[in-house]
């Protein structure tokens, strides 16, 4: 092969191979970003206000939250808190608490403050869902506490004491600030914000409304 021939066949194999590592390059840095797009989406966050003995707050519990957190668990983050269409005023070194379900929905929600005072998020929720999805939530707590792997003493000791008191006072006290303030159990917000439509749309199909309000890579239950 004469010198000519040969130079040209060198730059012909080393332009396809900066054509071919290109191609790569682009393929790669295409993965990246469209990885980084689904690393970087927030989840959802679903804040929850409900009671213990509500028969909707139960429902919801039940045929949303529970599916949707297993199917979602990965874009879903939930957060929790019992109080509701309650009242209380100071009763010595406590509180005095009246439910709109009763006595036992006051023990109910006394557990759930206290169990998310003592137990890691992840499991507090965990916890509050078994508990929810109860025959009878105001005692359920031991069931649920083994059930997750926690400490149920701890927690029961809180609810029967001027520490369950305090907390439930201070869930109180944060319902109280939300706006609008609620006027149904449960009351869902989205995203730190509320809508009577995301109200409305998560009682009737929590997974299809966190799947259309998420911002990243649709997960394969929202795709089906």
């Amino acid at each position: 092969m004469a010198a000519e021939g040969r130079v040209l066949l060198v730059l012909c194999s080393l332009l396809a191979c900066a054509t071919a590592a290109n191609l790569v390059s682009q393929h790669l840095d295409s993965q990246n970003f469209h990885s980084q797009n689904v690393i970087e989406a927030d989840p959802v966050r679903v804040a929850v206000y409900l009671e213990s003995l509500c028969p909707d707050s139960l429902n919801f519990v039940v045929n949303q939250l529970v599916p949707a957190r297993d199917a979602l668990t990965d874009i879903m983050q939930v957060n929790i808190t019992a109080y509701g269409f309650a009242t209380d005023e100071p009763s010595g070194d406590g509180y005095s608490f009246e439910c709109q379900h009763g006595p036992s929905e006051c023990k109910g929600n006394k557990i759930i403050v206290c169990a998310k005072n003592y137990l890691a998020h992840e499991t507090y929720i965990d916890f509050t869902l078994c508990l929810m999805s109860g025959f009878y939530p105001p005692i359920e707590g031991e069931k649920c506490a083994e059930k997750v792997d926690a400490e149920w003493q701890p927690i029961e000791n809180c609810s029967q004491s001027m520490e369950g008191e305090q907390l439930l006072h201070e869930a109180g006290l944060e319902q109280g600030l939300l706006d609008p303030r609620p006027d149904w159990m449960p009351w869902i917000i989205l995203n730190d914000v509320f809508t009577q439509e995301n109200q409305h749309d998560a009682q009737e199909d929590l997974i299809e409304l966190v799947c259309r309000t998420y911002l990243g890579e649709p997960p394969e239950p929202c795709r089906t």
